[in-house]
């Protein structure tokens, strides 16, 4: 599943390098982080050809998660800097279903994988997933649970919304507008945001995600749907 948001942010990190310092070391930094990430994405595609659609996990391609990203990558090339990475969710976030050992869940991974893309940078991953929680318990705390520094941020909130804000069957979406909107503006500065999309309580196709892209959209943050992928192998 996370070889999927690997690969997006791989392609979104390629597509934000575009600014290069004549520093030599940075740019030799920067070429390694580049080819690295082209190489990525080349090996995963060709391992995953049967049962890997990237058009199918991409649900909303967000200039301002790219526009952010630029900030990542010029941490990324200069030697001695810190990338935070942090993930607020449910229990797919927390881990549920890992066993206790929680460099199994996907930040950890994601920490892998930045840690292999930049070599030259500390790489720093928070998890303030909580089981059970939905975004309005999460929104208004975020710098609490995260600190002051976050450079990326995952958001999970497809499963546990759906099954806490839906009301006579009507859904409600604005407890996580709120966090989106806190999301960009209680850290030091503005994270580059990937909203991820997973399936519906006791693994139904239902769940918040429609929902929740039509506000990705709207705040052009990129939309990950590992739903969509593993749905369409069953």
């Amino acid at each position: 599943q996370m070889k999927i948001f690997a690969l997006v942010f791989a392609l979104k990190l390629i597509a934000s390098s575009n600014s290069r310092t004549p520093n030599s070391k940075v740019v030799q930094s920067a070429e390694y982080s580049i080819t690295f990430a082209k190489e990525f994405v080349r090996s995963t595609e060709n391992k995953y050809k049967s049962d890997f659609r990237y058009d199918l996990a991409l649900k909303n391609n967000g200039d301002v998660t790219v526009q952010q990203l630029r900030v990542v990558f010029q941490k990324c090339i200069e030697p001695g800097t810190e990338i935070f990475i942090g993930a607020v969710g449910g229990s797919i976030s927390a881990g549920g279903g890992t066993t206790m050992n929680e460099t199994l869940t996907y930040i950890h991974f994601i920490e892998k994988f930045l840690s292999q893309l930049c070599p030259n940078s500390k790489i720093t991953a928070i998890n303030s997933g909580r089981g059970t929680t939905g975004s309005l318990t999460t929104g208004p705390c975020l710098e609490n649970l995260l600190g002051p520094k976050i450079d990326i941020l995952l958001i999970e909130f497809s499963l546990n919304d759906y099954a806490q804000y839906t009301v006579s069957d009507v859904f409600h979406s604005s407890p996580f507008e709120l966090l989106v909107r806190n999301g960009f503006k209680l850290f030091q500065h503005a994270p580059s945001v990937f909203s991820i999309y997973f399936w519906g309580r006791y693994f139904v196709k239902e769940s918040g995600q429609e929902y929740h892209n039509i506000i990705s959209e709207h705040y052009k943050i990129t939309g990950i749907s590992i739903r969509d992928v593993i749905f369409e192998a069953l």
